[in-house]
């Protein structure tokens, strides 16, 4: 943290007391300068452009991978019979969900 505010005060006080760089051609240096500018931009877009294309990349594949597991979900694979009948029957037994209870730690162990 202590760096942080090292570098921030340092480039702060440039603000307020900046030395001039002697240039013999201002021309050529505000047509450097504006090079840079540009090449910069471009740079940036570019960079900007790759992450966004990986990012549409990786949330497809999620996408894809999301649908599969849909659809394998979908499918059952593996029934558990529940004695005592259907779900609204063990809802209200105590009987009932304590056997369930049980049932499911015996099948599960």
């Amino acid at each position: 943290m202590k760096e942080h505010a090292f570098y921030v005060g340092r480039e702060g006080r440039e603000v307020f007391w900046n030395i001039p760089l002697p240039v013999a051609d201002a021309e050529r240096a505000t047509r450097l300068h504006l090079a840079g500018m540009w090449l910069i931009f471009v740079a940036s877009a570019a960079l900007i452009a790759w992450f966004v294309a990986r990012m549409a990349a990786a949330i497809r594949s999620r996408d894809r991978e999301l649908a599969a597991a849909r659809e394998e979900a979908g499918r059952p694979t593996r029934f558990v019979r529940v004695p005592g009948g259907d779900h609204r029957s063990i809802q209200h037994d105590d009987e009932l969900q304590d056997l369930s209870v049980r049932f499911l730690l015996r099948a599960l162990a």
